[in-house]
């Protein structure tokens, strides 16, 4: 995903301008910067959320865990992640 992005943003000069992560994923699949949805294993129960900067030149994916034995976590189960 973070692969994705990063080349959406080297073609485009922005990352997507989408409102929820469903569609960013169907951005970045229309535009074939992904070939199949990447989504919490819960879905449609828990789903992972994006946010764009409003310039477009930034964007956070916070996904929530149902615990915390990922070592991605300290003390939280909400991870994020970004530009």
């Amino acid at each position: 995903l973070r692969s994705a992005l990063a080349n959406y943003f080297s073609d485009n000069a922005k990352y997507p301008n989408a409102t929820s992560y469903n569609s960013l994923l169907n951005s970045l699949i229309s535009s074939r910067y992904l070939t199949r949805r990447v989504q919490d294993p819960l879905f449609p129960t828990q789903q992972y959320q994006y946010l764009v900067g409003a310039d477009q030149g930034s964007y956070t994916i916070t996904i929530q865990f149902e615990g915390l034995g990922s070592t991605l976590l300290s003390g939280s189960t909400t991870y994020q992640f970004g530009s």
